[in-house]
Formats: structure tokens, sequence, C-alpha cells
């Protein structure tokens, strides 16, 4: 049986924003997902405490403009001013979630004439467990990756692990994702479900969103039960409408250790 679930929010356009799509036109930059990037630590199960790290390389000849988003939806709190990388140079970014759509995901915009020379690197880190790991690397998604259809191949459900879906839109507009997971060994889905991005709703087109639309399932088989008779499965997920254009992947957390695996679409 399907369920549709229907969580969008409503944003106001903010006078930065607007001014922000006065002086950049976005035709000139490249939109680069972060599906996690917040700041500051948060806690998690087990005693996690996670924190976020990106960096940014700048490898061409030339210099490189980041923009990052607005650090608040709430005036009278600006916009952050964009960051010039100098040829050879690095940053560490600090993307800020937002408290009104609380996705994990953020957006950075860089230079599209040589965005292909820039490096991104994003990390996962457990700071209850340094001693044990250096991080998680966590894939990015550049403009290219974002499709009407996302498919994992193989995702692990057996043992003491804890798997989580995260399906992020390619702008903060809500839409609709179909998602069907497959034993590997039969045709039939063991789920067939559709299911809402939760975004922002805004009284104009916003040229720059801070967040993309997204949809989150924390632990995959607590949420499906009938998923406890496989011991991996084949995820696809289809963007409603297809223009949509969604992204997506998964992750795998080891309850004793903490330590993450995650599982992207190539």
């Amino acid at each position: 049986m399907k369920r549709v679930f229907f969580l969008c929010g409503v944003l106001l356009l903010l006078p930065a924003t607007a001014m922000l799509a006065q002086e950049r036109d976005p035709a000139d930059y490249e939109r680069i997902l972060f599906p996690i990037a917040f700041e500051g630590v948060v806690p998690g199960a087990f005693g996690t405490q996670w924190q976020s790290e990106i960096l940014v390389f700048n490898g061409a000849s030339k210099p490189l403009e980041l923009f990052p988003f607005c650090v608040s939806e709430v005036p009278p709190s600006p916009c952050r001013q964009a960051e010039t990388l100098q040829p050879g140079s690095w940053t560490r970014n600090e993307l800020r979630a937002s408290p009104t759509l609380p996705s994990l995901g953020a957006f950075l915009y860089v230079t599209k004439d040589i965005a292909k020379d820039a490096s991104f690197t994003s990390l996962l880190h457990d700071l209850s467990r340094t001693d044990d790991n250096a991080g998680t690397e966590i894939p990015i998604a550049r403009e290219r990756d974002f499709r009407d259809r996302i498919v994992l191949p193989r995702v692990p459900l057996r043992g003491p692990f804890r798997v989580a879906l995260r399906i992020y839109g390619q702008s903060e507009t809500p839409s609709q994702a179909r998602i069907r997971m497959y034993r590997l060994d039969r045709l039939d889905p063991f789920v067939d479900e559709t299911v809402t991005l939760q975004g922002l709703v805004t009284a104009l087109p916003v040229p720059f969103p801070s967040h993309p639309a997204f949809f989150h399932i924390f632990e995959l088989v607590k949420t499906y039960p009938v998923l406890e008779a496989a011991a991996s499965v084949r995820v696809e997920i289809e963007a409603i409408p297809p223009e949509a254009r969604l992204w997506a992947f998964a992750s795998v957390t080891n309850d004793a250790t903490q330590v993450v695996t995650t599982i992207s679409p190539q």
C-alpha cells in the first residue's frame, strides 16, 4: 500500500535574498549540494557527538568565487559575503542548517566557468570517538548528479546496523518521489511508496536557494518491517514529476562502533 506524506513548509521571500538576486546571475554559478552540513555539534544515538566539516580547494589557475547561503531566514541577519579562493588555496566552510527547514543539507555556489577545477570534501566526525576513526567522507552532489531516477544497487540491512535513506531535491521547491525497494532475488518490490520531499514555498522565485527539499528515513527496517526478510535491497527512487530531479544516498551506521558507511549512486 502506498502512503503519501505532505510536509511542506512556507517561507516568505526576504530582503536579503532579493538583494542577492539583483547582484548575481544564477547562470554564472554551479550549485553544489552538501547533504550533511550543520554548524556546531549535534548529539546522536549511543552518546555520539556529530560535527560536519567541509573543505574546498581551488585547483584552477584563476580565483574561484564561493557563494554561501544566508545564515538565517530571519531579518536582519544578512547573507554571508562571497569568498574568493586564490589558485592553489583552500578554505574550511561552515554551512549552517536552517532553523525553518532542518534538512541538514545545504547548497554552496561556485563560479561555473572554473568549477570543474574545484575540489570538495565533506566529512562527518563523531567527536565522542576521535581515537577510533578520523571521520567519514560524505558524498556531495553536483548539478549533473541530479536525475529523474536514482538507483542504489545494494543497500545492506542485516547486522548490528541502522540504515538511513536521504533524498534531496535540486531546489527548495517541494516535490514527490516514488520509492521502491527490491530484494535482490525478487522482481516484485518489498516497498512501493510515494513520499513528499519537504520544502519551502516562496512568494517569489528564489534564484539562490539555501537548502534542498528533502525526505529522510533514519531507520529503514524499523520504518518498513517487511524488510526484515531481506539481507539487502536495491533501492530505486523516481522523481515526481520527472523534471523535478533529485539525488539520494544511504548510510549504514554500526550500533557498536558508530562507524558510518555511505552508499551513493554512481
